[in-house]
């Protein structure tokens, strides 16, 4: 029988070809329907529209209120590049009023639709294109209104600020770290705006416009790369001023070059130098390694043998013969603190210096802060420890020595540095409080106060006397750090870094601030010569601005107010004492009771606590104190 006639086509691929027309069609009619309900149905009926909201980005301020950061609106120049008819002549008059090439201009104009020209431009260039426009020039070129960041006081605390991109997103400082913060990402019905909260700072605008000023002083006066102070407040960690010179104008931050954005206070680590000598004597203390009447030999150099053979020798500035701890800080003796480090094993020693902070990033709200190096001592050759004892061999940056001093002026506890005191929402609500955050206890409170002591000592008699400020007592300890040179591998004969830590008053500790000159090319170079000088005017400052009584003065009494100048003793069964005026740090030893769990509420002095004085204290209550 012969085949079935099927026109010359297998029935096979005739199948398959009808099977393809059928699934082209389906995927069509889902299209079809896919874009019916996105595009004419636009959403399911009784549903919400959700839209992205404009975000109005959060203000920064200081911590009295003054503004530092915020959101305006700004002129963005575009253009429609079929319309702009003369693009020659547009081209010129737009690079003259927007101070940019002409040829980068008339470059824009060869696309077919939509470009920015000028994004975020001045008023007074908003108001020169407008003029032109009503001559008839500029046809094509339009002004389209965008929020745009301003920052009211200029250079002031740029580092801290940082500073936000032409997409209202935050690129550096605190702009960056807290950028969903003050511009949260959010969805919101029906679109509408979002108000980003408000973040205030520690700083206080007045004294941070003091520290760049004399930053920018002494800068000039050493012909210094850079200098930077940093004071914070003694009592509660909080970061007063942060000052770094040069800045830069975070308004126009695209014009200066990339490396003055760096915000080295948190991201340069260094060697500290004798600065470190402090810690190094305090970590002695509390091993028990040394004693404070131990004396050890400043001949003018440190040296010994190793069992391997090699010699370690470090040199000193002068002879100065049997030193104990207080002398050898007094002096700033490199030998007699090496020394005394042979006292100490390595591993007790780092892991001194680690309970201190070193090592590790103090927890910033800064992008990219540094944790500095200290290595573990499985790295360390045979001249490591006492090189470290001297401060060299490790690197830290300055919160990382603010917050380590904080331990001599609390009594032994470490104190987190702070940046940021409340997240306020745009109604006034607070948000996120930031209090006082204890870290952990280093020393003991008596290695606390005599390693205090021996700081004043340094003030008044050592290297740190031009730091003294008559009236007030100041406990200090300078610094003259070699930088290392990766070209040489040694150290460098011209870069310095001159310092000096100072905490003011030492009786009664209100500041600690940190003085660092870096790389000084003037006729003097040395920690105690041009840095103390600086802490000197530093401190006059503060006890101006804080009108702070010289210690001699009479003190002022009201018959209504009872200081308590001891840490309160709380005992299980006892009745719980008056806390009212204490200061916080008086309060922070009662946070390792066992028994007894004290909240702290704010920072500052008692203001009320809970239970109320002379209540019985009993085992698993809570303490609730308030402070302001």
């Amino acid at each position: 029988m012969p085949a079935p006639d099927t026109g010359g086509r297998d029935p096979t691929a005739r199948r398959l070809v009808l099977f393809v027309s059928f699934l082209v069609l389906c995927m069509a009619a889902l299209i079809v329907r896919y874009t019916t309900f996105m595009i004419v149905d636009g959403h399911p009926a009784g549903d919400p529209v959700v839209r992205l909201p404009e975000v109005e980005r959060g203000p920064i301020l200081d911590r009295n209120g003054r503004v530092l950061a915020v959101t305006i609106e700004r002129d963005s120049v575009t253009a429609w590049a079929p319309s702009v008819t003369e693009p020659d002549a547009s081209a010129a008059l737009l690079a003259d009023i927007l101070d940019l090439r002409a040829g980068d201009v008339r470059r824009l104009f060869d696309g077919d639709g939509f470009v920015y020209v000028q994004r975020h431009i001045t008023p007074d260039q908003s108001a020169a294109i407008l003029a032109a426009r009503d001559l008839g020039e500029l046809r094509g070129i339009d002004l389209q209104a965008e929020q745009a960041r301003s920052y009211p006081e200029g250079e002031l605390a740029a580092h801290v600020l940082g500073f936000v991109g032409v997409d209202n997103v935050g690129l550096e400082g605190i702009e960056n770290s807290f950028n969903y913060v003050l511009a949260p990402d959010t969805i919101a019905p029906e679109g509408g705006e979002v108000l980003g909260h408000q973040v205030f700072l520690t700083l206080d605008v007045n004294v941070q416009h003091g520290m760049e000023q004399l930053a920018a002083d002494a800068r000039a006066e050493h012909d210094a790369d850079a200098v930077y102070i940093v004071v914070a407040s003694a009592e509660t960690g909080e970061i007063l001023a942060y000052a770094a010179q040069p800045s830069f104008d975070p308004n126009a931050y695209a014009t200066v070059p990339k490396e003055r954005w760096r915000n080295a206070i948190a991201t340069m680590p260094y060697e500290p130098g004798s600065v470190f000598k402090i810690f190094t004597m305090a970590s002695l203390l509390q091993s028990g390694a040394i004693t404070p009447s131990m004396t050890f030999p400043s001949p003018g150099y440190y040296r010994r043998k190793l069992p391997g053979g090699g010699t370690i020798r470090i040199g000193d500035l002068g002879v100065y013969g049997d030193l104990d701890a207080e002398n050898i800080l007094r002096y700033s003796s490199n030998a007699g603190t090496a020394h005394a480090s042979d006292r100490i094993d390595a591993d007790t020693f780092h892991h001194m210096l680690r309970a201190f902070g070193f090592g590790e990033a103090t927890g910033s709200p800064f992008p990219g802060e540094a944790g500095g190096t200290l290595r573990n001592t499985d790295e360390w050759s045979g001249r490591t420890k006492p090189t470290i004892a001297i401060g060299q061999e490790i690197s830290v940056t300055a919160l990382q020595v603010i917050q380590a001093a904080s331990a001599f002026a609390n009594g032994g506890m470490l104190l987190r540095p702070r940046l940021v005191r409340e997240v306020v929402a745009a109604d006034g609500t607070v948000v996120k409080p930031f209090a006082a955050e204890p870290v952990r206890r280093v020393v003991a409170p008596e290695v606390a106060s005599r390693v205090l002591a021996m700081m004043e000592t340094v003030a008044t008699k050592g290297t740190g006397r031009l730091a003294q400020l008559n009236g007030y007592r100041i406990a200090t300890k300078t610094g003259t750090a070699q930088v290392y040179d990766p070209e040489t591998g040694g150290y460098s004969d011209d870069h310095l870094i001159a310092s000096i830590l100072g905490i003011l008053p030492a009786d009664d500790p209100r500041f600690i601030s940190y003085v660092i000159i870096q790389h000084p090319k003037g006729a003097q170079r040395y920690g105690g010569l041009i840095a103390a000088p600086l802490l000197k005017e530093v401190s006059r400052f503060l006890t101006t601005y804080y009108r702070m009584p010289p210690n001699d003065a009479d003190p002022l009494t009201h018959p209504a107010h009872i200081v308590v100048s001891a840490t309160p003793h709380l005992t299980v069964g006892e009745a719980i004492p008056d806390l009212a005026g204490l200061p916080l740090r008086r309060l922070l030893p009662l946070l390792e009771l066992a028994d007894v769990s004290v909240s702290l509420h704010g920072s500052g002095y008692v203001t009320s606590q809970d239970p109320a004085p002379g209540s019985a204290l009993t085992a698993g209550s809570t303490l609730h104190v308030w402070l302001r």
